[in-house]
C-alpha cells in the first residue's frame, strides 16, 4: 500500500474514558502520524509493525497507561511523546525491535511516573530519550530502559531526572551498543541502578548521577576519547571491569559520604580516580596507565591495589596507611 502520507488522529479534549487502539501494519507513506493524545482516562495502544517511511514517524499519546509498540521497518525519523498532564498518572511502555533510523533521529519523551523503554536490534543515528516530566516537577520517576544491540552512528542520550519527588529510583541497562561518537546517561536523585556491558564509542561516554546514592557497572566498555563517571551524594558502588581506554582518559569522582570503587583490568593512557569526602574504599586491581593518579580526598580512605602501574608518571594519595 503506497500513501504520500498517513495521518491518524484519535485523540479528544475531554474527561471522558477514551481509549484507543491503532495498529499499523506493512504501509509505505512518506510519513506516518499518529495522535490519541486524550485529557481523561486516556490508556491507548499504537502498534507499528513493517512500515517504510523516508519522512517522520511521529506518534503521540497522552494520560494514565500507553503502549507504544514499533517492530521492524524503516523511517527517515522519529518523535514518540506519551507525557500525560499535570497531576494524572501517566505510566508508558515504549518497545521498538528490529527498527531502522539509521541516517536520522528519534526521540523518545515519556513523561512523569513509572515508564519502560526497551530497544532491541535497532539501527538508529541519533537517539535521544527523555523521561523525565517536563510539564510536572511532582514526577514519581522509578523509570526503567533496556538497550541491547544498538548501533548509533552518532549520538545517544538517556536522561531520567525525575522532578521532586522523593521516589525516583531508575534502572538503565545497556548491553551490546555501538555509538559512533557520544553516549550520555543522566539520572536523578534518589538510589538508581546503572549497568553496561559490551559498549563501544570512538568519542565520549558521559554518566552523571544526581544525590541519593548509585550503583555503577561498567563491564568490557571500549572508549575512544573520554570516560568521565560522577555520582552525587550519596552512598555510591561503582565497578570498572574490562575497559579499554588506551588512548584517552577515565576520569571517576564519587560525592560525599561513603562510596566504594572497584576496578579490574583498565587500561587508559590518562587515570584520574577521585573520591569525595566521607570514608571510602578503593579496591584498585590490574590498572595499567601512563599517566594520572587516585586521589583520597577528606575522610578515612583505604586502598587496596594490586597492580596498579602508571607507565610515565603518576601516584595514589589521601590514603590510610
Amino acid at each position: 500500500m503506497t500513501l504520500s502520507s498517513l495521518t491518524v488522529d484519535a485523540g479528544s479534549a475531554g474527561t471522558q474514558t477514551d481509549r484507543d487502539t491503532v495498529r499499523i501494519e506493512q504501509v509505505t507513506p512518506l510519513s506516518i502520524s499518529v495522535d490519541t493524545k486524550g485529557t481523561g482516562d486516556d490508556q491507548d495502544t499504537v502498534l507499528l509493525t513493517g512500515a517504510m517511511a523516508t519522512g517522520l514517524l511521529s506518534i503521540s499519546t497522552g494520560n494514565v497507561h500507553d503502549t507504544v509498540e514499533i517492530s521492524g521497518g524503516r523511517y527517515g525519523a522519529g518523535a514518540i511523546e506519551t507525557e500525560g498532564v499535570p497531576g494524572g498518572r501517566d505510566v508508558d511502555t515504549v518497545t521498538i525491535r528490529d527498527a531502522n533510523i539509521e541516517t536520522g533521529e528519534l526521540r523518545i519523551s515519556t513523561g512523569r511516573d513509572l515508564d519502560i523503554i526497551e530497544i532491541e536490534d535497532a539501527e538508529i543515528g541519533d537517539l535521544f530519550i527523555n523521561t523525565d516530566s517536563m510539564i510536572d516537577t511532582r514526577d514519581s520517576g522509578g523509570d526503567r530502559v533496556f538497550i541491547n544491540g544498538l548501533s548509533s552512528s552518532r549520538y545517544v542520550q538517556i536522561l531520567t531526572g525525575g522532578g521532586d519527588s522523593q521516589n525516583n529510583e531508575d534502572f538503565i541497562d545497556v548491553d551490546n551498543m555501538d555509538v559512533g561518537e557520544t553516549l550520555i546517561i543522566s539520572t536523578g536523585d534518589d538510589f538508581d541502578q546503572v549497568y553496561m556491558d559490551g559498549v563501544t564509542t570512538k568519542g565520549n561516554v558521559f554518566l552523571d548521577k544526581a544525590s541519593g546514592g548509585s550503583l555503577v557497572e561498567l563491564e568490557s566498555i571500549v572508549v575512544g576519547k573520554l570516560l568521565n563517571v560522577r555520582t552525587g551524594d550519596g552512598r555510591d558502588t561503582v565497578r570498572l571491569t574490562n575497559t579499554d581506554v588506551r588512548t584517552g582518559l577515565v576520569d571517576v569522582r564519587t560525592g560525599d559520604e561513603l562510596d566504594t570503587l572497584f576496578t579490574d583490568r583498565v587500561f587508559s593512557n590518562w587515570l584520574n580516580l577521585e573520591m569525595g569526602y566521607g570514608d571510602d574504599v578503593v579496591d584498585a586491581n590490574r590498572i595499567v596507565a601512563s599517566y594520572g593518579g587516585v586521589w583520597g580526598g577528606t575522610g578515612f580512605h583505604r586502598l587496596r591495589a594490586n597492580r596498579l602501574v602508571f607507565a610515565k608518571q603518576g601516584k595514589a594519595t589521601g590514603f590510610e596507611a
